[in-house]
């Protein structure tokens, strides 16, 4: 299972104008959407990919759009019991599949001796019987919404209750689009919030391409939060800074935080790219796009491509984006 750690999207209604906005207003380079925006652009991204699962961040920009988000979160929830058996249930290794591979072709073998078999199933093939289509369960990606808390908010502390009452797992907190730094004290006090009701947080870590260069989301500054709030499960996003990657390896590399490889690959200096990924936690390390602003095939080939170990790469992959989700164990 591949779990994108690091996605977007808006309400169909809001999507063309979010999606044409956001495209005019890069100040470090152009950025080209690779969906319309929309869950269901997402969800055929994903599918193109092969990418099982994505964490889809909302953004609060003002304070009344606090509950509205969360509600929408709510209605998205895709978590399924289906999830939970392939979590419990991985596939086999490749020894074992091996093994099942030759049973599979000497049962194939005897069957081809059965010719008049043979040739009622390929009538049967040819000639379906027609029956009502059911989606399968697995078919459709999965989505794990965050909800987002704007600094302004009268009560994060009970809205944080009610987003960990609807089975939400976390929060999207963006210093650049709620003007406020991580060191702020509105920010602490929503992530102390967030780690009481069992909730997660993801940051935009470093510069944003869409804004100047500011002190807004500095990794000095998360580190900062970690210690003040050492029981919130805490991803910085970029690798922890967006060209501000010297200061993470500094400042988070080492520590039990979470960081997503978005808008690295090609931007990150390789040389300082390996550095950040194999001397960081590996059990902290995931891959995320920020969809839909890196098309999730090419950037899966960019990572799989990666000179890191493979057990590395899996994790990165899977595993330790259940964890930050609490669907899998800590351990």
């Amino acid at each position: 299972m591949i779990f994108d750690a690091h996605a977007h999207a808006f309400p169909d209604s809001l999507a063309p104008h979010a999606i044409e906005t956001l495209s005019a207003s890069p100040r470090h380079g152009p950025i080209v959407p690779h969906t319309n925006g929309t869950v269901s652009g997402l969800r055929a991204s994903m599918t193109a990919a092969g990418v099982r699962g994505a964490i889809l961040c909302s953004i609060a920009t003002k304070p009344a759009q606090v509950r509205k988000i969360t509600d929408w979160s709510a209605s998205l929830h895709s978590e399924s019991p289906v999830l939970k058996s392939e979590i419990s249930n991985p596939p086999p290794p490749a020894s074992t599949l091996k093994s099942e591979i030759s049973s599979l072709k000497s049962q194939i073998s005897t069957l081809k001796s059965l010719k008049s078999e043979i040739s009622s199933l390929k009538s049967q093939i040819s000639n379906p019987v027609t029956s009502p289509s059911v989606p399968s369960p697995q078919s459709s990606p999965l989505i794990f919404p965050f909800a987002s808390i704007h600094p302004d908010f009268d009560d994060p502390e009970s809205e944080c209750r009610r987003i960990a009452s609807h089975g939400l797992r976390g929060i999207k907190f963006h210093p650049h689009y709620m003007n406020c730094a991580i060191d702020d004290p509105r920010t602490h006090r929503i992530a102390r919030a967030a780690a009481a009701a069992g909730l997660a947080m993801t940051f935009h870590a470093g510069h944003d391409i869409a804004f100047p260069d500011t002190d807004l989301a500095t990794p000095r500054a998360l580190r900062e939060l970690h210690d003040a709030i050492p029981t919130l499960r805490l991803q910085c996003c970029h690798l922890g800074g967006w060209k501000r990657w010297e200061e993470s390896l500094e400042y988070l590399v080492g520590q039990p935080i979470y960081l997503e490889t978005s808008y690295c690959l090609g931007y990150c200096p390789p040389d300082l790219l390996h550095r950040i990924l194999t001397t960081h936690l590996p059990t902290h390390i995931q891959w995320g796009t920020d969809s839909p602003w890196q098309p999730h095939a090419a950037d899966l080939a960019l990572f799989r491509n990666l000179p890191i170990p493979d057990a590395l790469k899996s994790a990165a992959l899977s595993a330790n984006t259940l964890r930050f989700l609490n669907l899998q164990d800590s351990s």
